[in-house]
């Protein structure tokens, strides 16, 4: 799958997907955003400070919220750190 296609398919899928809002959009682009400058590697680490300043995100719940609905809907894996100076890891699928 060409590198571009994953937000392209993102966006087709989710335009016709109910419940999905523009905090949902911002935030995978937040998402895609950094996964681009890791050089598209598969796997990568983000923190939720720096993934709610590039989304423009102000709330935790609205945070997890949407990244749930991530998850759930499989646009994304995510295997959350516990560890202060450790992001968590973040696959898009």
């Amino acid at each position: 799958m060409a590198k571009t296609s994953k937000l392209v398919s993102f966006f087709r899928c989710s335009s016709s997907q109910y419940g999905i809002t523009a905090h949902h959009i911002s935030l995978f682009v937040s998402i895609y955003s950094v996964y681009e400058s890791n050089n598209y590697a598969s796997q990568f680490q983000v923190s939720r400070r720096r993934l709610m300043q590039l989304s423009k995100i102000q709330s935790k719940a609205t945070y997890h919220k949407c990244l749930k609905d991530l998850i759930d809907k499989g646009y994304i894996l995510y295997q959350p750190s516990y560890h202060p100076l450790e992001g968590s890891k973040i696959i898009i699928n």
